[in-house]
């Protein structure tokens, strides 16, 4: 019988996550503001506004990805994409086939328009 549980610590692991990801990119914005503000336009102040726009761009994908996959924590399997799909305004839901667990995450899936 299939049974609904909900990681308590789901937000948490999001939350820290998030933190990491963006702590590397927030020095290049600090230094690319600074040198440009200065009137300093050399390679350095091209070079870490160049790397902090990859970094956007790579912390915009790599949230979309994290909201189709999880890892259940009773296996550890790895689950992709949500019983529902991602519906606005709608749960993101897991289930694990192996656990036969209806994991509910907390969160709910918004728009990025």
């Amino acid at each position: 019988m299939t049974t609904t549980r909900k990681d308590h610590r789901a937000g948490y692991r999001y939350i820290l996550v998030n933190i990491l990801t963006m702590l590397p990119f927030i020095p290049l914005f600090v230094i690319a503001w600074r040198r440009g503000s200065s009137g300093i336009w050399d390679h350095w102040t091209w070079t870490c506004i160049v790397l902090f726009v990859l970094g956007a761009i790579f912390g915009l994908w790599y949230q979309r990805r994290r909201e189709t996959r999880f890892r259940c924590p009773e296996c550890r399997t790895l689950i992709v994409g949500p019983i529902d799909g991602l519906r606005i305004g709608h749960p993101i839901i897991f289930y694990c086939d192996k656990c036969d667990i209806r994991w509910e995450t907390g969160s709910t899936f918004t728009s990025s328009e």
